[in-house]
């Protein structure tokens, strides 16, 4: 009787143990992202921007931030949009993440990209980790999007990329 109760005494513990664990962790979902604008001259053989992504500045994490447990990304994508210009310019581009990791080279016509209104995703899952990693110790990684020319373009062109990282956050309750 002892040993049964012993165990029933136990049982419960660990499991409401794990229940009040749980309520003392918050699971956050967000989002994080930026624009690129290139202008490309008819003299243009390539293109580079950085910019730099935090967690800092998302008002759904500034009471977690020295809290956080883990990050994941869901997902990290790009999509080029609002072309300007007449004519297609085609290259490769490289996203290169605190000048440690890279995706791509990826080949695209930015234009018909644009049109089609294509989203890309970066999915190395290796990568992803360590950059999430990166984000809960650092808050913050660049990311430098470059990338070469197959030609000149005939006459200036512009165009937009939109990066961004889905976030599942793990942090302690206040």
């Amino acid at each position: 009787m002892r040993k049964a109760l012993f165990f029933l005494t136990f049982f419960t513990l660990a499991f409401n143990c794990d229940k009040i664990e749980k309520l003392n962790q918050v699971d956050l979902t967000t989002t994080i992202s930026q624009t690129y604008l290139f202008e490309l001259s008819e003299t243009a053989e390539s293109f580079k921007t950085v910019k730099t992504f935090s967690i800092e500045e998302k008002s759904e994490l500034t009471d977690y931030l020295d809290r956080i447990e883990s990050i994941e990304i869901s997902k990290t994508s790009y999509r080029i949009r609002d072309y300007v210009g007449e004519n297609e310019v085609s290259g490769e581009a490289t996203a290169s993440i605190d000048k440690m990791y890279n995706f791509g080279p990826y080949t695209h016509k930015f234009m018909a990209d644009a049109q089609n209104q294509t989203v890309f995703n970066m999915d190395d899952a290796t990568k992803l980790s360590t950059i999430a990693l990166r984000l809960k110790n650092n808050k913050k990684v660049t990311v430098e999007l470059n990338g070469t020319l197959d030609s000149a373009p005939i006459e200036p062109v512009s165009f937009k990329v939109d990066v961004t990282m889905n976030l599942e956050v793990k942090a302690k309750a206040i």
